[in-house]
């Protein structure tokens, strides 16, 4: 199937692009294949003499959203780190450890999560002290 874009369509993926540059451990891209808009955009940088009015035009939304959606997530993401250091920086380490799947997926069984959820226990244990 061929994405047919739209104005809603891009302005969420202007906002779920600004989420995956912006947290670690989240990948921009793999949040653009969710929603199936990635190819189209590499249907755009692979070949940007084909630009046109109409192409420009449903980009705009995009920028826009990303744009306005960085400076949130930013101050939520500040606010949380200013407020919740400890929380926030382990559920930014689970983001990047969990990352992990995406890049080798078919390599983790039953044993290696119970090795990960052991390591985590130990780790916030030791972020105690």
């Amino acid at each position: 199937t061929t994405f047919t874009p739209n104005i809603l369509t891009m302005f969420l993926a202007g906002v779920l692009y600004s989420i995956g540059k912006l947290v670690p451990g989240i990948s921009g891209a793999a949040l653009l294949m969710l929603i199936g808009v990635y190819e189209y955009f590499l249907q755009i940088i692979a070949n940007p003499l084909s630009l046109n009015l109409s192409i420009i035009l449903y980009l705009i939304p995009f920028f826009i959203a990303f744009i306005i959606s960085s400076i949130f997530i930013l101050k939520i993401i500040n606010y949380l780190l200013i407020r919740h250091f400890r929380l926030t920086y382990s559920a930014i380490i689970g983001f990047v450890i969990s990352s992990i799947l995406f890049i080798y997926p078919n390599i983790f069984n039953f044993q290696s999560l119970i090795i990960a959820i052991c390591a985590f226990l130990i780790s916030y244990y030791l972020s105690k002290k």
